[in-house]
């Protein structure tokens, strides 16, 4: 099923964060098949989509340098969907969790932000644009 459109609440997308992006996509790729399309980010790092068929499904990047330097560990993103991520991120407070990274453009893909539950729960907000999220 090729999905277009993504209702609210509904997971849009799936990340790993990791210190080698390459190695990890090698892994993913003999273990599941995907298919890497590399894409340059204005920082220098690339980011790969994995793709079955012309499908893309999941990303893979490189772990940002103070998360790694705070001892966070490689870690798999699911970002929800969200019909407005300004909106949404601005009822996080008020609902007990926080915004850890705040509503961003993510070049003309859509937009998202990080959040926290009351719990300490961490997930995506994803506002899709070109990109609505995965295919599958």
């Amino acid at each position: 099923m090729h999905i277009d459109r993504f209702k609210q609440g509904w997971p849009a997308w799936v990340e790993l964060m990791t210190s080698d992006d390459a190695a990890a996509f090698d892994f993913y790729r003999n273990l599941f098949g995907w298919r890497d399309v590399a894409t340059a980010m204005p920082d220098g790092a690339t980011y790969h989509t994995a793709h079955l068929d012309d499908d893309a499904i999941a990303g893979i990047g490189v772990q940002k340098a103070d998360e790694a330097a705070r001892g966070v560990p490689p870690h798999w993103n699911i970002y929800l969907a969200v019909d407005d991520a300004e909106a949404a991120a601005a009822k996080v407070a008020a609902a007990g969790g926080q915004v850890i990274v705040p509503t961003m453009d993510v070049m003309g893909l859509g937009r998202m932000a990080i959040i926290a539950d009351p719990t300490g729960g961490v997930v995506g907000l994803w506002q899709g644009q070109l990109m609505p999220g995965f295919a599958r």
